[in-house]
């Protein structure tokens, strides 16, 4: 099947990936695996030239099916970690027909392919998602306008690194775990962070906007 969707049930679930910018590398699961260290479910891998994702369950406890995914054969993939509670409400305004059984994932994939992303700022929900638009070689990470569910990355001139757990990212072996002074001294000064810089030098928490990476 060219369109399928998928649900995690009990057990909270983070979205983790690596997108290059040059669009002729090709990433595979096993960089993907051996970059973050972890022993990622193979079922939940989704890698197309130069981007690979993963969704994988961590041991925190959930009463809410909140790892949902979206993938179809020619136009991309979306993993999303959280709910849309107006979902029916966008979708009426869809320029295109959806499969009835996409989902919260397949509502943000087919508005990133429609190059409707002007929609989500019409999305009510707590969620952070990735979406690969295949045909227009760009990976969307988005979150909630409250920012309740995380989303982590950290950029350089060849690659793209994210996830929903600071933690993870924070794991992966290119990457130096140091703490920003300036960081903490705004921390210091105004009792909160008030930029979108985390503790850890160069990985940054995206708010409620949307970042946008395209290959070329």
């Amino acid at each position: 099947l060219d369109n399928t969707c998928f649900m995690l049930y009990g057990l909270l679930i983070m979205i983790l990936g690596h997108v290059a910018k040059n669009y002729d590398r090709r990433l595979d699961k096993a960089a993907l695996r051996e970059g973050f260290g972890l022993a990622l479910d193979e079922a939940n891998f989704f890698v197309d030239g130069p981007i690979a994702v993963a969704i994988t369950k961590t041991q925190l406890a959930t009463l809410d099916g909140n790892g949902k995914h979206y993938k179809n054969q020619d136009s991309g993939f979306c993993a999303v970690q959280g709910n849309i509670y107006n979902r029916a409400e966008v979708a009426k305004h869809a320029t295109e027909e959806m499969p009835a059984d996409a989902g919260d994932a397949g509502l943000l994939h087919h508005l990133c392919g429609a190059n409707a992303c002007h929609r989500f700022a019409t999305l009510n929900g707590n969620f952070a998602a990735a979406c690969w638009d295949a045909k227009h070689h760009r990976l969307i990470l988005l979150r909630d306008h409250l920012g309740i569910e995380p989303l982590y990355y950290v950029e350089n001139n060849h690659d793209v690194l994210f996830s929903t757990s600071l933690k993870a990212l924070m794991r992966h072996r290119s990457l130096r775990r140091e703490i920003d002074p300036v960081v903490l001294y705004r921390y210091l000064l105004f009792n909160y962070n008030p930029t979108s810089d985390t503790f850890i030098k160069n990985i940054k928490k995206e708010r409620y906007i949307l970042l946008c990476v395209c290959c070329a």
